[in-house]
């Protein structure tokens, strides 16, 4: 039965419906509920013998940018579809946004966009959808836009997407389409810094510690003469784990052995870090070009805040030998660095651009004149 209160009506029985379409003949009724009335009209019904598009064999896997088409078949109650007619795409490390659309054949069929990270939505007993997040509306045309400042936020890692069909007894098909995308970030490729004028930077959120450096660093140039070159990064959040690197000539980098290769470094378990180099500091204050770097050890939570780099030509002062300012449980030695507590080891792993190295497990640090190493 099928109620009609504007007189036009659509009754679809399948074989998935309750009871099931079978061979054999269907009797057809219609009942008037408007008194006093005459009614006319037309009555078509249609056999059809073409089975439905089978279903997909496995979750269908879609790739930045590329739509793809969809074909599901009319229901008789409100359906989210899942399992092997869901759809995955990959996010990479250091992406800022995924922006899912639904582009429905019929925008009249009710068809909502549902997507939940690291697994596939379900529905639990009382009915509910168990998703991360939904586009929904009275069409069948969904945009959904998943970034940095999501809840929760866009991070590397599988995203599944499943379509919701409420529209009842009617087949719903259109295209799919998952784009990822990485912002500009407001540092680009080595971004130069002025002397003691702060500079905003935004880091996306990390699945692993990742050193920010390369062209997506600072540099700041040390004319001749100059006494003294401090650099300090303070955090919007005081909970993101936030480190400073610095080397001179290049920028700090991870060797094929694991190494980082840096000749200052400042780290602890808050975001504000702070360097000072002078011509005492080993190795020494001189003038060329120091390259600056950042390692985000706060996993699935992007960063924000300030950095500045202020060169000074006055003497220095109460700078400790080596050129680096600890924070508190740190030590600092006259030829190294060392910690008196566990710190971030780091370690190359695979990973899609040389300017994002994913950093290992917190171990001590000690330096060398090659760089930072691990020590294990």
């Amino acid at each position: 039965m099928v109620e009609a209160p504007s007189g036009a009506a659509t009754l679809v029985i399948l074989p998935t419906s309750s009871p099931s379409l079978r061979a054999g003949t269907y009797f057809i009724a219609l009942g008037l509920f408007t008194k006093g009335a005459e009614v006319t009209g037309f009555l078509t019904a249609t056999v059809s013998t073409t089975p439905p598009p089978p279903a997909p064999s496995a979750v269908t896997v879609l790739t930045s940018g590329v739509g793809v088409k969809f074909s599901l078949p009319p229901v008789p109650q409100n359906t989210l579809f899942v399992g092997n007619r869901s759809f995955r795409i990959d996010v990479p490390p250091g992406a800022s946004r995924l922006t899912v659309e639904l582009k429905a054949d019929d925008p009249s069929v009710d068809t909502d966009l549902f997507v939940r990270f690291g697994q596939d939505n379900d529905v639990d007993r009382e009915g509910n959808i168990l998703a991360d997040y939904a586009a929904m509306s009275r069409s069948g045309d969904e945009t959904l836009v998943i970034d940095l400042s999501s809840q929760p936020p866009l991070v590397a890692g599988a995203y599944f997407i499943s379509i919701g069909v409420f529209s009842r007894s009617r087949p719903a098909s259109g295209v799919i389409t998952a784009t990822v995308e990485r912002e500009s970030f407001e540092f680009t490729s080595g971004t130069t810094l002025r002397s003691g004028i702060p500079v905003q930077f935004r880091l996306p959120a990390v699945m692993t510690p990742t050193l920010f450096a390369g062209r997506d660093g600072f540099q700041i140039t040390v004319p001749e003469g100059a006494t003294r070159l401090d650099i300090a990064v303070e955090a919007d959040s005081p909970e993101i784990d936030l480190d400073l690197f610095v080397r001179f000539g290049a920028p700090p980098q991870l060797t094929p052995t694991g190494a980082l290769l840096a000749d200052y470094a400042s780290f602890s378990e808050s975001g504000n870090e702070e360097i000072s180099i002078v011509p005492t500091s080993r190795p020494p204050l001189r003038a060329g070009t120091y390259h600056i770097g950042l390692g985000l050890f706060s996993l699935n939570t992007p960063a924000t805040g300030s950095l500045v780099a202020s060169i000074s030509t006055e003497a220095a002062k109460d700078v400790p030998k080596d050129g680096v300012t600890l924070r508190p449980r740190l030590r600092v030695f006259l030829h190294g660095l060392k910690s008196d507590r566990k710190h971030k080891g780091l370690r190359e792993k695979p990973v899609t651009s040389v300017d994002e190295l994913p950093l290992a497990a917190k171990k001590k640090v000690y330096a060398t004149e090659g760089g930072v190493g691990r020590q294990e």
